[in-house]
């Protein structure tokens, strides 16, 4: 199979696999607050995963732009659901202003991405066997940066709470630590071919997130 193959069935595996996460957790209930921030965390890697998969197959080019446009606006909010549910896990309040600066600096790039998407892209072109993949614009990299500060500060939020934990949530919390860094890490892989970069983890990142 070819790397652009790979990245596509991975793609595909990823929204399957999150819509039988996010089924089995829906149907116990939504009354507790963690279910629901799982709900939304799930439900944003899904739209990603659906749309990546529809970005790098269509064969028109505007097409392939406006599935970027979607399939970006949902990373920009995977993070944030991600950090939303570790603090639910960890029982803390999301209401510091870490979080609200991360909350608002979100809702600038899904603007950025929707009213002004040449700041966020430079089009899209054929590269490493896709039909169309996304080529970064003037504010891409930004959004990468903000993406991964997301991620290492909610990482970092999620240890603290680990260390100070006992019993078999200690255990379970490092053990959740591990399993998303070692996904998180993966997903690199999903931003290499904007940059037209051809190295590991590319083509395996959507198997990470």
């Amino acid at each position: 199979m070819s790397p652009a193959g790979s990245y596509q069935l991975g793609a595909l595996f990823t929204a399957i696999l999150n819509f039988f996460l996010f089924w089995l957790v829906f149907t116990r209930g939504r009354s507790q607050v963690l279910i629901r921030k799982f709900i939304f965390y799930s439900s944003s890697i899904i739209f990603w995963a659906v749309f990546v998969l529809l970005a790098t197959t269509v064969r028109n080019p505007a097409a392939a732009l406006f599935f970027s446009q979607l399939c970006h606006a949902g990373a920009v909010l995977i993070p944030i659901f991600f950090l939303h549910f570790i603090y639910a896990y960890i029982g803390v309040s999301a209401n510091d202003w870490v979080v609200r600066v991360f909350n608002v600096l979100a809702g600038v790039f899904l603007g950025i991405i929707f009213c002004t998407p040449a700041l966020f892209f430079s089009g899209v072109s054929p590269k490493l066997g896709f039909p169309y993949f996304p080529n970064n614009g003037p504010l891409y990299s930004a959004w990468f940066l903000f993406f991964g500060g997301v991620v290492i500060f909610t990482h970092c939020r999620l240890l603290m709470a680990a260390f100070s934990f006992s019993g078999v949530k200690r255990k379970q919390a490092f053990f959740f630590f591990m399993a998303n860094l070692l996904g998180y890490l993966g997903g690199i892989g999903c931003f290499l071919p904007v940059y037209s970069i051809n190295v590991f983890p590319f083509p395996y990142g959507p198997y990470g997130v």
